[in-house]
């Protein structure tokens, strides 16, 4: 795979064709022309263990050759090759691959917004967006999936309307895979008011300098009984959560001109090595790597949020 000024163009390959792997791990993590809608993956490698996190986003993953396991909820399930897994915005979840079981693996993430989009226009009138299983063997799903990803990822000047047609055949696909099969997943019990609170605040405003007395201190609780009630209810240190909320915020700000170590010290980091160092640990690849491969010749309209009504994919 190599990377053109157009972005980053994954092999050619698929479900039925031949894949070009390489002897090394590799991986691009990219949002096309710095979409705040679309982000997507493309690794090649051996055994992982990823570890447990979330996104903002709906995600629809495939290995076309390899199985995997994908905790959710804390469950374990196994996900077929082809097969495209579900991971609803939000949702704690950790990827494993075991030895011997290198592959290629491709990653499509829908911002919640667009999902809920095309719901309301596609589903029925004043329902809510189903809880999707979290394993669909649909081969006509993969292969919509594949064909969105290589689309967006090296396809140089693809328009906002070909690219908006393209995510809404997706998703339609989707929610009719589903079939309305909700029972492999439960919603998350709602996190107590002092946890929501704090997230809300990490969220809104990473860059500030919070301190888990400060936030223990607001929600009116000590900081030892704080960090625990956090930990249950999100799975993460409040310290943990801060840094993933700082690394959100920077995807965004990385489609933009700031320089890197201007917007590391805006979002709170000591230097631009450890915003750097944080980055790569929690995304797998460099904040300037990331901002390379985000930069494809896609026009921008629809990518920046502005996206147009359509009465059908």
């Amino acid at each position: 795979m190599s990377t053109t000024p157009e972005g980053p163009r994954p092999p050619e390959g698929g479900l039925s064709g031949s894949v070009l792997l390489t002897p090394r791990p590799f991986l691009r993590v990219w949002r096309p022309g710095g979409s705040a809608q679309l982000e997507l993956v493309w690794a090649q490698q051996g055994a992982y263990d990823a570890p447990a996190h979330f996104h903002e986003d709906l995600e629809l993953s495939l290995s076309p050759l390899h199985p995997r396991t994908l905790e959710v909820g804390g469950r374990s399930f196994n996900v077929p090759p082809a097969a495209v897994s579900v991971v609803l915005p939000g949702e704690l979840h950790r990827t494993r691959v075991q030895a011997g079981g290198a592959g290629v693996f491709y990653s499509v993430r829908i911002h919640a917004s667009a999902v809920h989009e095309v719901w309301q226009a596609l589903g029925p009138r004043g329902s809510r967006l189903p809880r999707f299983p979290v394993v669909l063997p649909d081969p006509a799903l993969a292969q919509a999936t594949l064909r969105l990803h290589r689309l967006a990822g090296h396809a140089p000047g693809l328009g906002a309307l070909a690219l908006e047609t393209h995510l809404w055949a997706l998703l339609a696909l989707l929610f009719r895979s589903a079939g309305g099969r909700v029972e492999e997943r439960l919603a998350p019990p709602p996190s107590p008011a002092a946890v929501a609170a704090a997230r809300e605040q990490m969220e809104r405003s990473p860059g500030l300098p919070f301190t888990l007395t400060s936030l223990a201190d607001g929600a009116g609780l000590s900081a030892s009984h704080f960090a625990r009630v956090f930990r249950r209810a999100t799975g993460f240190s409040p310290h943990a959560y801060l840094l993933d909320a700082r690394v959100r915020r920077a995807k965004a700000l990385l489609g933009g001109e700031e320089l890197l170590a201007q917007l590391a010290l805006g979002l709170g980091f000591s230097s631009q090595s450890h915003f750097a160092q944080v980055f790569r640990q929690r995304v797998g690849v460099s904040p300037l790597q990331f901002r390379q491969d985000s930069r494809i010749l896609v026009d921008r309209e629809w990518l920046r949020g502005a996206s147009s009504r359509h009465d059908e994919p």
